[in-house]
């Protein structure tokens, strides 16, 4: 029982000091709460406490004030409102004239600044510097002017290496000679050392199929070939004839002095230059390949100087050679063709001019022999006749036992003396 007594007086003494409290302290609360705000408490429940918004705090940049733009000034409030990101005031130098803050300096590229490592969330903070009028920790910005000029580091001294003189360059090489169609087209040939030279060319080829097949097949290679322009196959004739290893030319009609037609391709001394020209165009369009051109006819037209000095310009500026048939005794063409730098063969026999008859052949034959072994060359023009063509085979093999050898026309050009 007197326990129990007991404790309920200090149950009654608790419950008296507890009232007393409240009546002493309350006055004292209501008026803090009133001074925190204006309204009045809401009625049968706790008073709404309206929080005036914090002032605007100006972000915090590393850009740096423009030149002439003045720096923004904070007041100590702004100063206690910004939170972690302003400096306690404690930290500010009371003696200076302008506090700070303390601004992260720029970013820096890797390779001008070493990047330094950023403290976790449980690292502790630095201990503030040395108080020096501004915050410390950080250095000022690249472009803020201030009392104090920032040397940085010497740069290291690198020397730049000077550029390799290139040797000089050798001088181009010249260009190739252009090799004109008279040797370019010509059957390779070495004469042999001293032995006369005889060249034979058949002229006239193309109008007869049969004998141009026969002279392409059974005449040996070193014997040129002339195709007529009045051909229906003369191209094809001609890439025959070549296949073979003749060395192949084309007959060139010109005006006669006798009746003899010469056809419509005939150079005449009655037209201008022009159309001779186109005449001789004409001509050398029906073939190719080939070497030059072998005078047909012409005893009248190589008499005219005038008439014959374009034809053969233009033959000579084509890299042709021109065979000099000599129509008449003395060579014209051939003297005129030599003072134009023309390469020009002459003729020194008809081999069947008056007939086509073996003893004939045989004859003539003797008399280029016999002009070989006195000048050292000779030239000899014959007709697809079939006696020629078979007398010729076996001519072309006693030649070795006689110290002469056959040879294609281009290998003659310009070794005759003129007459």
């Amino acid at each position: 029982m007197a326990g129990r007594a007991l404790l309920c007086a200090w149950l009654l003494l608790g419950l008296s000091v507890a009232t007393a409290a409240v009546y002493v302290f309350l006055p004292q609360i209501e008026a803090q709460i009133a001074g925190l705000t204006d309204s009045e408490p809401a009625p049968g429940g706790l008073a709404e406490v309206e929080v005036e918004p914090s002032p605007a705090i100006p972000p915090i940049t590393d850009a740096v004030p423009a030149e002439g733009q003045a720096e923004p000034e904070f007041s100590e409030s702004d100063l206690e409102l910004a939170g972690p990101q302003s400096a306690p005031l404690s930290d500010l130098d009371a003696g200076s004239e302008t506090d700070t803050l303390a601004m992260p300096s720029p970013a820096r590229p890797p390779e001008d600044l070493e990047q330094s490592p950023v403290p976790g969330p449980s690292a502790s903070p630095e201990p503030p510097a040395e108080e020096t009028g501004t915050l410390a920790s950080e250095q000022p910005l690249e472009n803020e002017t201030s009392d104090a000029q920032v040397t940085p580091p010497p740069a290291e001294e690198q020397t730049a290496a000077l550029p390799t003189v290139p040797e000089a360059a050798p001088p181009p090489a010249p260009a190739p000679p252009v090799v004109p169609a008279w040797q370019r087209f010509s059957r390779p040939f070495s004469p042999p050392e001293e032995r006369p030279l005889i060249a034979i060319v058949i002229t006239g080829l193309g109008l007869n199929g049969p004998r141009t097949l026969q002279a392409i097949e059974q005449l040996p290679p070193e014997i040129s070939l002339s195709f007529s322009p009045y051909a229906k196959q003369t191209e094809e004739f001609m890439r025959t004839a070549r296949a073979f290893g003749h060395e192949v030319l084309i007959d060139l009609p010109m005006e006669p002095a006798t009746r003899d037609d010469p056809g419509t391709l005939a150079l005449l001394t009655g037209a201008g230059p022009d159309d001779n020209l186109e005449r001789l165009d004409l001509v050398l369009s029906r073939g190719r390949d080939y070497v030059g051109v072998v005078g047909a006819l012409g005893s009248r037209f190589v008499g005219d100087s005038q008439a014959l000095t374009p034809v053969l310009n233009e033959v000579a500026r084509r890299g042709l050679l021109y065979v000099d048939n000599r129509p008449v005794d003395t060579p014209h063409a051939a003297r005129l063709a030599r003072s134009l730098g023309l390469p020009v063969a002459i003729n020194d026999r008809r081999l069947d001019a008056r007939m086509a008859a073996t003893p004939a052949v045989d004859a003539s034959l003797a008399q280029v022999e016999r002009i070989a072994r006195e000048r050292g060359t000779a030239v000899a023009l014959g007709q697809p006749n079939p006696t020629t063509l078979a007398f010729l085979v076996d001519w072309a093999r006693s030649l070795p036992g006689k110290g002469l050898a056959l040879a294609p026309v281009s290998a003659i050009a310009n070794s005759q003396p003129v007459p």
